[in-house]
């Protein structure tokens, strides 16, 4: 789980996409871009929804 979510915050979506995609605010989802907030601190349904979406993107992305 929190290598996809590690992977995800680190990947080229930009926050604003994420946070609607996942539904988590954006101010969330740019802290924990930005360490001002660290996975570990962070509540699990947000952890849970950032998951949830970086596992539908996999899906819809080609396998190589």
């Amino acid at each position: 789980m929190r290598k996809s979510v590690e992977a995800l915050l680190k990947s080229d979506l930009s926050a604003y996409k994420i946070s609607k995609e996942a539904n988590v605010p954006y101010m969330t989802v740019n802290d924990l871009r930005n360490g001002k907030s660290s996975i570990d601190n962070a509540k699990f349904g947000t952890i849970e929804k950032l998951y949830n979406y970086a596992k539908s993107i996999n899906k819809k992305s080609p396998s190589s």
